[in-house]
């Protein structure tokens, strides 16, 4: 399929047809107003792709609960809100891909995704994402990621703020230990609460190389099938905060490490060694290899601040 999905499934005629229907309505807006876009099987607007290149700055568009198989989506417009109604708006990919990226490219900046559901990217060269980020500001709320190359996928920008709250990410990963359940890049800030990360396919479950991380009050875990790789990842150090988080590597795990700072720092790095500190309150709990103590920090050259932290080690013993 086509990386252009929003172009070949709704020509520019028929999105003209859409938009003076739109109008005739009333639902259209005036001139500088912002409007609500519905996209659903009861709806003009079948498809969010079709969503994408009507809307303006601003914009909410609303996506009806269902699952919408084989689109994808390049999300231009600056403040949008892309929201799931009545339930979670399932985006299934099967072979679509926006751009070569993503399932959705959000280019826009300060653009709020909630109660949508992600699955299925696969992209040529194997870093397909539920949601690629290359504009700055995104906040994302009660969504499911699952099954991608990556979960959510974030490129370098200073000015950026990324909040992820109340979300699941799982079976995430090409399984080449390049792509993750969720990586972020070299961003002002990214916080992530209030979620669920696990199974990450070979990757890391969170990777983030932004200036200042806040981790908090998250479950991080491979379960008891898992192998992730580190359970965080936080390559270029910065100022990080992990905690509150209930955090546990699989038997399977290739990697002791949980929290591994700075152990593959970019040449391009921006973070400053005097802000490399790392606040701990984790509650940590490994399963392990008999022969193999799980490691909490490794390679960490910075300050390290810690308190009240707890690493408990349970041994499983096969059942016969």
């Amino acid at each position: 399929m086509s990386a252009a999905v929003a172009t070949a499934n709704w020509p520019a005629r028929s999105l003209a047809v859409i938009a003076v229907a739109i109008g005739v309505l009333g639902v259209y807006r005036d001139a500088g107003a912002a409007a609500v876009l519905r996209v659903g099987a009861e709806e003009l607007l079948k498809l969010p792709s079709a969503a994408a290149q009507l809307a303006h700055d601003g914009d909410t568009v609303e996506i009806q609960a269902g699952i919408y198989e084989g689109d994808a989506a390049v999300w231009r417009q600056n403040g949008l809100t892309l929201r799931g109604v009545g339930g979670s708006a399932h985006m299934s990919a099967n072979g679509a891909h926006a751009e070569g990226k993503a399932i959705w490219v959000i280019k826009g900046a300060n653009t709020v995704i909630e109660n949508v559901e992600f699955s299925g990217a696969r992209v040529p060269d194997r870093n397909g994402a539920g949601i690629r980020v290359e504009g700055p500001g995104l906040l994302v709320r009660r969504c499911y990621f699952h099954h991608n190359e990556n979960g959510i996928l974030v490129g370098a920008n200073p000015n950026s703020q990324i909040v992820v709250e109340h979300s699941e990410f799982a079976y995430n990963g090409f399984g080449d230990g390049q792509s993750h359940n969720l990586y972020i890049g070299t961003v002002s800030s990214f916080t992530l609460r209030y979620s669920y990360a696990h199974h990450a396919v070979v990757g890391h479950d969170v990777k983030s190389r932004a200036l200042k991380s806040y981790i908090t009050y998250n479950r991080i875990m491979d379960e008891g099938d898992g192998r992730s790789s580190y359970s965080i990842d936080l390559p270029d150090g910065g100022l990080s905060f992990v905690i509150g988080n209930v955090i546990q590597q699989g038997r399977a795990n290739e990697n002791r490490t949980i929290v591994a700072p700075l152990e593959h720092q970019s040449s391009k790095a921006q973070v400053e060694p005097a802000l490399q500190l790392l606040a701990l309150t984790v509650a940590i709990k490994t399963m392990r290899l008999e022969d193999r103590p799980d490691i909490l920090l490794e390679h960490w050259g910075g300050g390290v601040r810690s308190g009240n932290n707890q690493q408990e080690e349970t041994e499983r013993t096969e059942k016969p």
